[in-house]
């Protein structure tokens, strides 16, 4: 049982230092980069929306999306014409 123990505290120890360097973003519409691939858009906008220094430098491996539910405001009513 020791063992069990060690090992989940050092899997919960590794994940949490996983993810200790990410960072989320809300509020990104869908879209919002156009036609650049979105790690180059997020590299670009980053030093602006934190406000860094120009100079500031910093690496980002990867960036994706994570799958949001739709409000259900944005649904379209069904027509009374249908």
């Amino acid at each position: 049982m020791k063992h069990i123990a060690y090992l989940e505290s050092k899997t919960n120890d590794l994940e949490n230092r996983g993810r200790r360097k990410n960072l989320q973003l809300f509020g990104l519409r869908e879209g919002a980069e156009g036609g650049q691939p979105l790690l180059e858009f997020i590299q670009d906008k980053l030093p602006h929306w934190l406000q860094l220094d120009a100079g500031r430098i910093f690496t980002l491996e990867r960036a994706h999306r994570t799958l949001a539910v739709q409000s259900l405001t944005r649904i379209e009513p069904f027509s009374s014409d249908s």
